[in-house]
């Protein structure tokens, strides 16, 4: 037995069901991953910037004037 009256609602209601979690997902699928882009460490953005890294003081050494 098909019911007629209302279905539009049940459909809607369906699709809602259904959209939710892909929607939530897809927005989730946008936030960047802790892999993908890593936080740099004090001696990594030193060497990224060129520059030297002395681990015995903790310290980036720049040199200006090249």
């Amino acid at each position: 037995m098909t019911r007629f009256v209302g279905s539009g609602a049940v459909v809607s209601k369906t699709i809602a069901v259904w959209m939710l979690p892909l929607l939530i997902l897809a927005g989730c699928s946008t936030m960047s991953s802790p892999s993908a882009s890593p936080a740099f460490t004090p001696e990594g953005r030193c060497l990224r910037d060129g520059a030297y890294w002395h681990a015995s003081m903790n310290y980036c050494e720049y040199q200006y004037g090249r």
